[in-house]
């Protein structure tokens, strides 16, 4: 997992209008379950729009600067999740939350568990494995990784500090079939240069 800043992390990540404008386009019903939800700044952009949403964070400094702006927040693994009294209308996972997940294969059975409608969430595509990833992202970090198979271990240089974050790419016809396995049907593909979004259905 990441050891992220989460004071700066806002200051860093502040431009998440597009991820919440993509979210609105599928997003059902009024319920949403935000796995991986940070400082809950997409929870309070959606709920703004009338959605109620449950926000589960496994970064205890994350989960208190989310209390900062009044979003309460479990501050468990996204492997722990148990069932809730009643089922979410959506669950979500932005960013590069499932890469970073240690048993991607549980957290999707967990969530079908507690989902009766709409699953959205992103992934990084296989094949960077491939490609020159490192990058400078508007001045602000400049990236070194190292692959051990399927695995990438990550540095960013920010101009006060420094972060490393592990996590795991797969292929996409594996992902296909750990959603199949457990009752989801991919509605949509959106494929990125770097990333994947997929939008699934939970087949009750």
């Amino acid at each position: 997992m990441g050891n992220y800043n989460a004071k700066k992390y806002d200051k860093l990540y502040n431009n998440r209008e597009g991820e919440v404008n993509l979210l609105l386009k599928y997003l059902k019903g009024k319920t949403v379950l935000d796995i991986g939800s940070g400082t809950g700044i997409i929870s309070e952009a959606l709920n703004k729009k009338g959605f109620e949403c449950v926000n589960i964070e496994p970064q205890e400094e994350m989960a208190e600067e989310a209390e900062k702006r009044g979003i309460g927040t479990m501050v468990i693994p996204a492997e722990h999740i148990g069932n809730f009294p009643k089922k979410f209308d959506n669950a979500i996972m932005v960013f590069d939350v499932f890469n970073f997940l240690k048993d991607p294969k549980e957290v999707l059975k967990r969530i079908a568990k507690n989902l009766k409608g709409v699953l959205v969430f992103r992934y990084w595509n296989y094949d960077i494995r491939r490609s020159g990833w490192d990058f400078n992202w508007k001045l602000k970090r400049i990236s070194r990784k190292r692959w051990e198979g399927d695995k990438t271990i990550i540095d960013f240089w920010f101009p006060f500090w420094h972060e490393r974050h592990e996590m795991k790419v797969y292929p996409h016809r594996r992902i296909k079939r750990w959603l199949h396995k457990n009752g989801f049907k991919i509605k949509e593909k959106i494929k990125s240069k770097f990333t994947t979004i997929i939008v699934a259905e939970i087949c009750e």
